[in-house]
């Protein structure tokens, strides 16, 4: 009867083994006597992780920077669910945002690691992206380094009212970067003073 509405749900299924890409494709509907067809774009899509870091490395009980990137290939423009895994016990992963929709442009997330009081070592462990039946994997490493010294030379004579100078070398493991502040303690009168006061090791 003229004026009556029908609706029929329209399931596509793309084998894995199809590439992405766009294609033709057309809805048809037909009776005995008119047939009519309606063209549709067709994306095979997919999304790629990518991720750098700001501050791998970090000194014990301490928090690492990390980003990560998701891109949307062909159009792929659908959630992306975002964790990550295989941080020893005592590391623990903090997303910002665990979902994302991807885009043509890379969406940055930030997120941190938050290294407890794993020992010193390099800890690698993979940031996992999930939509759909679609997943992808991009690994990472964090670094929880430390700074060690020298002295030298180990023990000095001093004359009542001289000086002596001492070298003092601070020394990064494990990719440590930052500033460290020196002192030192002694007992009055005696006094000692550092030049430069705070050092960068890298």
């Amino acid at each position: 009867e003229a004026g009556q509405y029908a609706a029929s749900t329209l399931v596509v299924h793309i084998p894995s083994t199809v590439p992405i890409g766009s294609y033709q494709f057309s809805i048809v509907a037909s009776d005995s006597s008119l047939s009519v067809t309606a063209p549709i774009p067709l994306y095979i899509g997919d999304f790629h992780l990518s991720t750098a870091a700001s501050v791998p490395s970090v000194l014990p009980h301490g928090t690492a920077s990390f980003s990560v990137s998701v891109t949307g290939l062909d159009n792929f423009s659908q959630q992306v669910d975002l964790s990550c895994t295989g941080l020893p016990s005592g590391g623990s992963c903090q997303i910002s945002q665990q979902e994302v929709f991807a885009s043509s442009s890379p969406v940055p997330v930030p997120f941190i690691i938050q290294v407890g009081d794993l020992p010193v070592g390099a800890y690698p462990f993979d940031i996992v992206g999930v939509s759909g039946p679609v997943t992808h994997t991009v690994k990472a490493e964090v670094f929880v380094g430390e700074f060690t010294y020298t002295v030298s030379p180990t023990s000095v004579t001093v004359q009542s009212g001289a000086s002596a100078n001492v070298n003092v070398g601070v020394h990064s493991v494990q990719q440590l970067a930052g500033f460290v502040n020196l002192g030192c303690n002694a007992t009055f009168p005696i006094g000692c003073t550092f030049n430069p006061g705070t050092v960068q090791v890298a």
